[in-house]
């Protein structure tokens, strides 16, 4: 045998190993991703990741939803901000990978608000 056929056969059990310790160890319901993609927003919040799943979007009347102020104040906030009376917002469940388990928060809205909801099984 060889000096460098030795180091090779080193190296190579060395990954071997490496490779039987990884295949042992516990994996929760999903590996974590780590990445983005679109319908989604993915982000590591300490040890958990947490995706942001789009169920699509709702238009909503601001002035009729906001207590506690007038209608005068909300238009002014509005205007400052580009937005017309009636707002596009989006609505999201939220799915938590602990490593152990995965979470769904929120299943969404489905075809309850409309045509422009229901997508979040699609992006699950």
């Amino acid at each position: 045998m060889t000096r460098p056929t030795h180091w090779l056969r080193r190296g190579l059990a060395a990954v071997a190993g490496s490779m039987l310790l990884l295949s042992s160890a516990a994996y929760a319901g999903a590996p974590q991703v780590k990445t983005q993609a679109p319908g989604f927003y993915r982000v590591m919040l300490g040890d958990f990741e947490v995706t942001a799943l789009f169920d699509g979007t709702i238009d909503l009347e601001p002035k009729k939803l906001l207590t506690n102020t007038t209608q005068a104040q909300v238009g002014k906030l509005l205007d400052r901000s580009f937005e017309k009376d009636m707002v596009q917002t989006s609505v999201n469940g939220y799915l938590v990978n602990t490593g152990d388990k995965l979470v769904l928060i929120d299943t969404g809205a489905g075809a309850l608000f409309g045509p422009t909801l229901g997508n979040l099984r699609a992006n699950l």
